[in-house]
């Protein structure tokens, strides 16, 4: 989570959420295409949810933002759709074991 929305910030963050159907006339809004330009996803809300409850989790192209147009191609390229932090719960539930004796 970052406090602003400067370009630099896209090097840094993986994934954008945005729902500008919230914002008034004169809110600041973040360069959605400049987001997804620096390989960032950029979704809409609802998949935080989706992801949390859905298992497996649903995939990123059926919640890019409009704006994005690359988003879609980012993600083919770049291999994403789950990530490495839910595939590492996903194995280490395989490992626990039973604490019963």
């Amino acid at each position: 989570v970052f406090s602003g929305h400067s370009v630099s910030l896209f090097k840094e963050a993986t994934h954008l959420f945005a729902d500008f159907s919230k914002l008034k006339p004169d809110d600041t809004r973040v360069n959605v295409a400049e987001a997804a330009a620096q390989g960032v996803n950029c979704l809409k809300p609802e998949y935080i949810a989706d992801y949390l409850i859905q298992d497996p989790p649903p995939p990123m192209e059926s919640y890019c933002l409009p704006e994005a147009a690359s988003c879609l191609q980012n993600n083919a390229e770049l291999g994403t759709g789950v990530s490495q932090k839910r595939k590492a719960v996903g194995e280490m539930s395989k490992v626990k074991r039973s604490r019963i004796h």
